[in-house]
């Protein structure tokens, strides 16, 4: 292998190292490619790929760090969208967010978001747990079973003043579940609808609704 520089007819420039292959001379070992749209990679390549472990730093400020298989962001890796600020640390797999991973991102208001848990073809798929703020400007937790970015399955909604459990549908808790009063320890069996409590505790405690919240807080990012 020889390190040199390649350029290309799409305005394309390789600096690094190459191997000669059937097609010519191509990028092969570690090297820097830097393409006509501005983004750069820096990393391993292999036969022309980039291949192996590398830093891909985009003009409009996105970015990943972390490992490839012909082109295709696969393996550990972080990638930053910058227009969201969103943080993605987890698997890939053939350039999809697949598999146990953190994401951070603010919400409308700048304020802190993480989910931690299992995603498949970029969607949250499995066992997760979601941090988020709920209206009233107060943390809360969502933790369950996730198929296709929606909370389905048994979970829990967890509030700085109470903590409603049962079965979500589509984001939403349906059915017999329960609810506990965390400034009295009382657990009460209630019945949901639509993610509201339609039955077993008052609805209004405090000036405030208690309720499951609904898709709008745990989909969209």
């Amino acid at each position: 292998m020889t390190t040199t520089t390649l350029y290309y007819p799409n305005g394309d420039r390789y600096v690094g190292e190459t191997v000669v292959a059937f097609t010519g001379t191509v990028p092969h070992g570690q090297g820097c490619m830097y393409y006509a749209d501005g983004s750069v990679y820096n990393g391993s390549f292999l036969t022309g790929y980039r291949h192996g472990f590398g830093y891909m730093n985009c003009p409009n400020g996105d970015s990943y760090s972390g490992f490839y298989y012909q082109n295709a962001r696969h393996g550990q890796g972080q990638s930053y969208v910058a227009s969201r600020r969103r943080i993605y640390a987890g698997s890939f797999v053939m350039d999809r967010e697949e598999g146990y991973a953190v994401v951070t991102s603010p919400d409308e208001f700048g304020r802190p978001r993480k989910f931690k848990g299992y995603y498949k073809a970029g969607l949250r798929c499995g066992q997760g747990v979601l941090e988020i703020y709920a209206p009233d400007n107060q943390p809360l937790r969502f933790e369950g079973a996730w198929l296709n970015d929606r909370l389905n399955g048994p979970g829990r909604m967890i509030h700085p003043t109470h903590i409603l459990s049962g079965v979500f549908v589509n984001s939403f808790l349906e059915g017999q579940g329960t609810m506990e009063d965390r400034n009295t320890g009382v657990t009460y069996t209630v019945f949901f609808q639509n993610g509201n409590i339609l039955s077993g505790y008052p609805v209004m405690k405090n000036g405030l609704m208690i309720t499951g919240m609904g898709p709008a807080v745990v989909t969209g990012w």
